[in-house]
């Protein structure tokens, strides 16, 4: 949980509940203790605090865009800080385990993969058997 904390950046906005990040990273021990035990109870229990289901909601006007027509925002949720550190600490836990689990040519929401390095890798896959003078096939599954 600590890690998450002192990985949180500041100045950014807070959720509904109004706790602004720079709030918790400057919790003294007693508070950190606190919170965690709080953490603990929470995901034991598998309840949350109902306001950690809301977000507060902004619309940003896309660079270079129409602000008179609705289509030209963009939505962003605000969520509430103490949720996002949840988030953090579970996908910490859980990430070790689940790496074990994904193919090799997994890419989506995997860290340090993406979608171009998938089109990289069948570019090549398709340059390989050119230069072989064989067929390539490609099987997309949507």
């Amino acid at each position: 949980m600590t890690l998450a904390i002192y990985n949180m950046k500041c100045g950014k906005s807070p959720g509904p509940n109004n706790i602004h990040p720079e709030l918790i990273k400057n919790l003294g021990a007693s508070g950190l203790k606190w919170l965690a035990a709080f953490f603990s109870t929470s995901m034991r229990l598998n309840l949350l605090p109902k306001i950690w289901r809301k977000a507060n909601i902004i619309a940003i006007l896309k660079l270079g865009k129409d602000a008179k027509v609705p289509k030209r925002y963009r939505p962003i949720y605000l969520l509430c800080v103490p949720f996002k550190i949840v988030e953090r600490v579970i996908l910490s836990r859980i990430t070790p385990y689940v790496e074990k689990c994904l193919l090799d040519f997994q890419a989506g929401f995997c860290a340090g993969r993406s979608t171009i390095d998938q089109v990289l890798q069948l570019c090549s896959t398709i340059e390989d058997g050119f230069q072989l003078k064989q067929k390539t096939a490609v099987e997309l599954l949507i």
